[in-house]
């Protein structure tokens, strides 16, 4: 063999017996789109996913609804580079821990609101909003209870000269829920109440990063009006090609309740002019809105669409080019009474499937289901998994490599299921207390924060 040859060789067995290189999980969702889709992910699939279990688990001093995010190769104080997770709770606290061992690297308490309302454990809120990471700046934006906007070193969690920046005036009334999201130098964040306070007003709002200053805000109601929240775990979703930005709203708190702007599902540009709004035919009771932002959805025959839940049980299918005409497509998959179906889902563009995690049994059974989008550009459903307590607030789903994953609220269990059958793989140990937001899976490791105040860590066995 020559030299080039076994050159050439060489390089190719290094290749293939080289590591796969770490990926990051920055944003709620994994992406703009709010797919909940890592397609990065190889270390953990569905030939190992049975054998998943606890590597190590965080104290994260406070209930955790945020999904954990995900930066590989930060450089700590001292030249040593670590990868990181990042959790926030709802006492206000923003932690940094080391993948490999769940150490925490740094720790800040950022603010945080008492109120009457009984959502949460003593009515104490801090960040519930998925904070985002600005990987090139090296930072990463969270808003606490307070309603403030801090951006924070990955590296050591100082704060930014210049920063917070106040993202509502009215921290007893309005509150960020949603997710942030992060765009060419605009930081986005929507507000909605806590236990929908009368007197407050929900906005989208754009934070211009570079001047640490509010740049745009958005009402979907007349500023007169109180109501239009935006909430729910994904915030808002963003086009990646035109930057629009697509939300969708709660009722208006005086009669009527489905007024203009309120309740309904709108496409916004970069800088938040309106472009196009839809209120599908709904319930016309108060709390029948939206109660999660719009998941964003390509395939290749179909122009691009959105899909988001209705708190009525409905699933709205729409064509995002055509959004004022109303839906395409209308699933009736929880309880028309229920009120209860949030934005709980999970898009995998490779086999077209949309991933609910249903709150209650309608059309479809309670559980998680797989939707898949036919050549027709409609949805049907593929399989279901009627799993955990029906009714249930239940977590939002995440997919990658063949396996989706989601927990079952206060079932307090977390489910593997082969994505494209729907057979179960693994059912981890019951948590000691619920689990309603997002997990996350990177690098070959699945990630709960959970209200019993822990950030678990679970990897597959060795061969």
């Amino acid at each position: 063999m020559g030299s080039l040859a076994a050159g050439a060789l060489l390089v190719a067995v290094l290749a293939l017996a080289a590591p796969a290189s770490a990926a990051d999980w920055t944003t709620y969702g994994f992406d703009w789109a709010r797919t909940n889709e890592n397609p990065a992910e190889s270390r953990l699939g569905v030939a190992n996913a049975a054998s998943l279990r606890e590597v190590w688990a965080a104290p994260l001093q406070g209930v955790a609804n945020a999904q954990p995010l995900v930066v590989a190769g930060v450089r700590l104080r001292g030249g040593r580079r670590a990868q990181l997770v990042l959790a926030a709770t709802e006492h206000g606290i923003l932690s940094a821990h080391d993948a490999a061992t769940g150490a925490r690297v740094w720790r800040r308490a950022l603010g945080t609101r008492r109120t009457r309302c009984a959502d949460l454990p003593r009515g104490l809120y801090g960040i519930s909003s998925t904070p985002v990471v600005d990987r090139r700046a090296g930072l990463v934006y969270a808003v606490s209870g307070d309603g403030r906007a801090h951006a924070l070193s990955l590296a050591t969690g100082s704060q930014r000269r210049g920063w917070p920046v106040r993202v509502t005036t009215a921290p007893a009334r309005e509150y960020v829920w949603g997710a942030l999201a992060l765009r060419a130098g605009r930081l986005y964040a929507a507000t909605s109440s806590h236990c929908s306070n009368a007197f407050y007003r929900g906005r989208l709002v754009a934070i211009d990063v570079r001047r640490a200053r509010l740049a745009r805000t958005w009402l979907p109601l007349h500023p007169r009006r109180r109501g239009g929240g935006m909430w729910g775990w994904g915030g808002m979703s963003i086009d990646r090609a035109t930057g629009d930005v697509f939300v969708a709203t709660s009722d208006a708190l005086a009669p009527p309740a489905h007024a203009r702007g309120a309740d309904s599902v709108a496409r916004l540009t970069a800088d938040l002019r309106p472009r196009a709004l839809n209120r599908p035919p709904t319930p016309d009771v108060q709390d029948a809105e939206f109660g999660g932002a719009p998941t964003l959805l390509r395939a290749p025959g179909c122009p691009p669409q959105l899909a988001v839940t209705h708190k009525s049980g409905a699933l709205f299918l729409y064509d995002r080019d055509r959004l004022a005409t109303g839906p395409r497509q209308t699933l009736q998959i929880g309880r028309r009474g229920f009120l209860g179906t949030y934005g709980t889902y999970a898009w995998s563009a490779a086999s077209r499937t949309l991933f609910v995690a249903n709150n209650s049994t309608g059309d479809h059974p309670h559980g998680l289901l797989a939707l898949r989008l036919g050549t027709d550009c409609r949805l049907a459903q593929a399989w279901a998994q009627p799993v955990g307590p029906d009714p249930a607030v239940n977590s939002p789903p995440v997919v990658a490599n063949g396996v989706v994953y989601f927990a079952t609220g206060f079932g307090r269990e977390v489910h593997a299921f082969e994505a494209a059958t729907g057979r179960p793989l693994w059912t981890g140990p019951r948590l000691t207390a619920a689990a309603y937001g997002a997990p996350t899976v990177a690098n070959g490791r699945l990630y709960v924060a959970a209200w019993d105040e822990r950030l678990r860590a679970y990897a597959p066995a060795q061969p």
